[in-house]
């Protein structure tokens, strides 16, 4: 299954999840009815009519309102995606720039896997008091994404097993797990929501007086109240029950592309027998582990097993991964954590090798496979995606990474990669930084910007990616004040470059939905029949971005709109007038909301387009990378990493 098959297969999920929700409901709004039913016998005697239409659609009403009053409070609270997840859990925000050598690998690993998958660096967050082995991703999508991690899988894990684990939470955010992990947290939530009334409602029976006048009516409130919160745990073996339904089997998925990812079953079947090995195992012991449990790597709530167990058993999937695992689990030895501590210490730093550039900054290469070949690769990264990542980050100066992991250097690296190399429009931008930057940005520009000549155009949107992190933790202030010179330093020359178009485009889109309201694209077309125009701009800007001459940018543009087969005759090349950079904007927003599998009948055309003279511009590559971003279907960056294989 593809991508994109995986992306429509999660979304149906999340309609089952919306029917089981309701059959839940259905049975509690008929128990809560028996129980009233129950006490108005008890209280009015055998005269009482046991069915009641309008008492039923009282009580349906009253166990709707609550349950889903409950669901929509909690999702509020988790609109703004992982990051709410992460405190709930009680995460620490990892500094970008940490001196800790185990929590700098451990951001290491995470930007590997990032890069590799085409989506922006996520923050990490280090859930400190938890001595288990266990890791999270959450969030709606990759532009709110976090990856949360506990202390005892920092300490515990090498390199090796750190990215097993890492990659297996970048599954989930690349497979659609994550999305419907999230909304979960919603659902179980409300209909846990009438144990907790329940809950309360005894306490208040227990504080109020014990005279034998209020002792009839303290009775039925009692077992009223024991009631509520069993039907609490109704709901809860249905959540459970949901849960277990919806993970289980992603897990196996998961660690299947875990181990495609790295290329090494030994990393995350090493870190599930640490699991085994270790004390804690992977068990989470803050109050909320219950409600989250669904998220994690490994089982993080210690009595549930069998069908209400949110994940395989332990070696069941290590045999998957290591065939001859012995079954055996030895206690981890204080040796090891000294040994891990060590490793990290001699391989945290990347190295500091000048990356120099000799061959064509505009040409990456020859367009040796098919379009449909080339789309193989989105939301599948393989080893060789991380591979050439880590050769990119090995060869970049250290004054780079440094600066891509700090706000301040963050910024400044962004303006530098804007700054023109004509002299006098550069001085235009440096003149606007000098007035409208942070003084100590500004000084930081002025001391990258000797590097700028250095830096290969293959890594630049690698590095717009590396920054994000860094770029989070700025204040709403700070955000806006960077976004408005990022939108200045783009248009000095009163013109937008596809490369300053492309990195605008990935950069304040990703960044806007953490300062700004959070993007969530719903499915709204189920067919290209509404979204002519939208592809005709698309695939026309394309073109003529792409292409020196009319008569080949029509011949791309046919070649490109012969994918599209069922509206292929209702689409024509569009002139410039028609297919600027606001049209394709305007666009792209539209076609997200697009089903999965047309999407990727659209990606397949664009790059037909693009590869239709057999060459790919570095440019082009990123300009690629940033229209599967926006759609939701992540590349990774090989199209222009993969001239670096040589060098």
């Amino acid at each position: 299954m593809d991508f994109f098959a995986r992306q429509d297969a999660a979304r149906k999920k999340s309609g089952r999840l919306v029917v089981y929700f309701l059959a839940a409901v259905a049975l509690i709004i008929v128990t809560v009815y028996v129980l009233v039913a129950a006490l108005g016998l008890y209280f009015s005697g055998p005269d009482f009519v046991f069915w009641n239409a309008g008492i039923f659609f009282t009580v349906s009403l009253v166990v709707s309102l609550v349950v889903f009053l409950g669901s929509l409070y909690k999702l509020g609270i988790i609109r703004k995606g992982g990051a709410a997840v992460a405190n709930m859990m009680g995460g620490r925000l990892v500094p970008t720039n940490s001196d800790d050598v185990l929590e700098r690998r451990t951001l290491n690993v995470v930007a590997e896997m990032a890069l590799a998958s085409g989506v922006p660096v996520p923050p990490v967050y280090l859930m400190e008091n938890e001595a288990s082995i266990n890791a999270f991703a959450a969030g709606f999508n990759s532009d709110d994404a976090v990856i949360g991690i506990s202390r005892g899988a920092v300490d515990a894990l090498t390199r090796d097993e750190l990215q097993g684990v890492v990659a297996h939470e970048f599954s989930h955010i690349l497979n659609g797990d994550m999305r419907l992990n999230i909304r979960l947290i919603g659902v179980i939530h409300g209909i846990l929501l009438l144990h907790l009334i329940g809950y309360g409602l005894m306490r208040i029976v227990g504080r109020t007086s014990s005279s034998r006048d209020s002792a009839k009516v303290q009775l039925p409130l009692l077992v009223f109240a024991v009631s509520l919160m069993g039907l609490g745990w109704i709901g809860v073996f249905f959540g459970r029950l949901i849960k277990s339904a919806v993970s289980r089997q992603r897990e196996y998925l998961a660690d299947a592309s875990a181990v495609q990812f790295t290329r090494n079953p030994d990393g995350i079947g090493g870190a599930l027998v640490k699991i085994g090995r270790s004390s804690h195992n992977s068990h989470i012991g803050h109050p909320r582990a219950e409600e989250l449990s669904h998220l994690f790597f490994g089982n993080a709530v210690k009595r549930l097993s069998g069908l209400m167990a949110t994940h395989p058993p332990l070696k069941d999937r290590i045999m998957v991964l290591l065939p001859h695992f012995d079954g055996q689990f030895p206690a981890l030895t204080e040796q090891e954590l000294d040994e891990n501590r060590v490793e990290a210490g001699l391989t945290q730093a990347p190295g500091a090798t000048m990356l120099t550039h000799e061959r064509s900054v505009a040409h990456v290469g020859e367009i040796v496979r098919a379009p449909e070949e080339l789309l193989d690769i989105i939301g599948a990264p393989l080893s060789d995606h991380v591979a050439l990542v880590r050769r990119m980050l090995d060869k970049l100066p250290e004054v780079i990474l440094e600066a891509a992991h700090e706000p301040f250097g963050a910024r400044a690296l962004v303006y530098v990669l804007l700054l023109h190399r004509e002299e006098d429009l550069r001085e235009k931008q440096i003149g606007w930084l000098r007035t409208h930057a942070d003084k100590l940005v500004f000084q930081e520009t002025l001391r990258l910007m000797g590097f700028h000549d250095n830096l290969p155009p293959e890594v630049r949107l690698s590095l717009v990616d590396l920054c994000q992190a860094a770029l989070r933790a700025l204040s709403p202030g700070q955000y806006e004040a960077f976004r408005a010179n990022v939108l200045a330093l783009s248009n000095a020359d009163q013109q937008v470059t596809l490369f300053e178009y492309t990195l605008r485009h990935v950069l304040v889109r990703h960044l806007d939905a953490t300062f700004r309201k959070p993007r969530r694209n719903i499915i709204r077309y189920h067919s290209f029949a509404r979204l002519k125009k939208e592809c005709a701009v698309i695939l026309s800007m394309l073109a003529r971005y792409g292409h020196a001459t009319e008569a080949v940018r029509e011949e791309a543009f046919e070649v490109a709109r012969r994918h599209l087969s069922t509206i292929a005759d209702h689409l024509a090349l569009l002139p410039e007038t028609k297919c600027t950079l606001e049209h394709f904007d305007d666009a792209l927003d539209q076609l997200a909301q697009l089903e999965f599998r047309y999407k990727k009948e659209l990606l397949v055309a664009c790059m037909a387009s693009m590869a239709f003279d057999q060459c790919l511009t570095v440019t082009e590559a990123e300009l690629f990378r940033g229209i599967s971003g926006a759609l939701e279907c992540p590349a990774p960056p090989w199209l222009q990493l993969q001239s670096l294989k040589d060098t």
